[in-house]
């Protein structure tokens, strides 16, 4: 729109004052495209205290740099950031020494001693610095509420040879260059949701080749309805570190981008378990499952089994996820199995390089599978109330 003021001749006198009056109020409301509502909301209005950067790799991590890098991309997005000092303290009061996930009572917490609206959690899945660097983070927004409610999650995992092109021009070796072009992009999606302009859940691409191989889905199960979930760690049947927290974060993200869904923050779930000192070590069975699907309180629970994860330049990945509901019921199972190279016939093209992008990939593929495609593009984020509850 076109703000202007003119005079015009004494006969249209009257006309002219109302349209200037007109124009220079639909100047007044107006905002640049993609800018904050005038009311407030928004990623400029939106306050997040960023925690301690949580591992799942199978190496060593930098976790204190990997925070302050994640720290300060979300800073030059707009968003206005607690950290530092303001958060060690917060998670001391409240002994929390687990910074992967939240419950309830600490999230809501935090509104009242930080200030602020939600909690950023950082899970790095994968950290090489050695030839090509490797770098695999998951981010999750949980809103400062007593429902610990998922406001937007995604990631990244990403090889320095993953688009080598011509003559390996394309390749990146620096660790610092990779790093910051992806946490600009998680940024940028991050406020894209909070704004009102993208989905809370970017999904992996949806890719045929992924699909589970071996899959039973009840007939009395509707797929289209609306539930809520928890997914439990995977017991894991591999020696990597991990693997089965690794998958389960993956297909919680997943799922988190079909609308219809409610998925319960992994740190509720977490303190549940541990609450009715429920043994996590590697993972938790399909007995311990269907005893804890109630005190958990969601309709389904997802739980399942890892029995291969390798990384490197051509990962792989094999599992077994299965779905209860609350009568204990089994209503899902798949099994899927990937690699990296697999149907790569020209070159490396569609190379996944990266065991969380495989992961990622297979996850897809099996939230697909149980729920149908539906609305897997994900939904715009819905901001919690100034009071703490939705």
């Amino acid at each position: 729109m076109t703000c202007w003021t003119g005079s015009s001749s004494s006969s249209r006198a009257g006309r002219a004052v109302a349209l200037v009056l007109t124009s220079l109020v639909a100047c007044a409301s107006a905002r640049p495209a993609g800018a904050p509502a005038a009311s407030g909301g928004g990623a400029r209005a939106f306050r997040v205290a960023v925690l301690p950067a949580d591992s799942l790799s199978s190496g060593p991590v930098p976790l204190r740099a990997v925070t302050t890098q994640v720290e300060r991309a979300m800073e030059a997005a707009g968003l206005k950031v607690v950290g530092g000092d303001a958060v060690e303290a917060y998670l001391e009061n409240h002994r929390l020494r687990f910074t992967g996930g939240v419950d309830g009572p600490a999230a809501a917490a935090a509104r009242g001693e930080l200030g602020v609206d939600g909690l950023l959690i950082t899970t790095v899945e994968e950290h090489e610095l050695e030839g090509p660097p490797r770098l695999a983070i998951t981010f999750r927004l949980v809103s400062a509420s007593e429902d610990a409610r998922i406001l937007w999650t995604d990631g990244f995992g990403r090889a320095g040879d993953d688009a080598p092109g011509l003559l390996g021009l394309g390749v990146v070796r620096d660790y610092r260059r990779l790093e910051a072009r992806e946490l600009v992009r998680m940024a940028r999606s991050l406020t894209l949701a909070l704004d009102g302009r993208g989905p809370r859940a970017p999904p992996c691409p949806a890719e045929g080749r992924f699909e589970p191989s071996v899959l039973y889905r009840s007939p009395d199960f509707q797929p289209a309805g609306r539930y809520s979930v928890a997914v439990l760690p995977f017991v894991n049947e591999t020696s990597r570190r991990r693997a089965g927290d690794l998958l389960a974060l993956e297909l919680t993200r997943q799922l988190a981008g079909i609308g219809r869904l409610r998925v319960i923050e992994p740190g509720v779930t977490r303190d549940r378990l541990i609450h009715y000192r429920v043994i996590m070590e590697g993972g938790v069975s399909l007995d311990t499952a269907r005893v804890t699907l109630e005190t958990v309180g969601a309709d389904l629970v997802i739980a399942g089994y890892v029995r291969e994860l390798s990384e490197g330049a051509d990962p792989s990945l094999e599992y077994t996820a299965l779905a209860l509901d609350r009568s204990g019921k089994m209503v899902w199972q798949a099994t899927s199995h990937g690699n990296g190279s697999a149907g790569v016939w020209f070159f490396d093209w569609s190379m996944i390089g990266s065991a969380s992008q495989l992961a990622c990939r297979l996850a897809r593929g099996s939230a697909v599978s149980l729920f149908g495609e539906g609305d897997t593009g994900g939904t715009e984020v819905a901001l919690p109330a100034k009071g703490g509850k939705q």
